[in-house]
């Protein structure tokens, strides 16, 4: 099960997503993601996992200026390992 938000605020569009990320959750990060004229955040605090479609999909948010907010270790872990993101998972100091 999994549950996307969004919302504007002071941050931009702000994504929160919730429960476990897979491939198949692409289509509405993106249609939420395209179009917006501010900064992109994706808020990953409530996610327990994600397959490597959705780590893709990250690492491509972060290389476009996108930014990734509450990572766990878990899921820092597997975005480096995907060998995507250099080790960096955005601007963390906005939690």
């Amino acid at each position: 099960m999994i549950r996307i938000t969004s919302e504007h605020n002071e941050l931009g569009v702000v994504v929160s997503v919730a429960g476990n990320l897979d491939s198949m959750h692409i289509a509405e990060l993106e249609k939420l993601c395209n179009g917006a004229n501010h900064p992109i955040v994706v808020d990953l605090s409530e996610v327990r996992s994600a397959d490597a479609g959705a780590l893709c999909w990250l690492s491509g948010l972060l290389a476009r200026g996108g930014n990734i907010t509450g990572a766990s270790p878990y899921i820092k872990l597997l975005l480096e390992r995907s060998g995507k993101a250099s080790g960096t998972t955005g601007k963390e100091g906005h939690e």
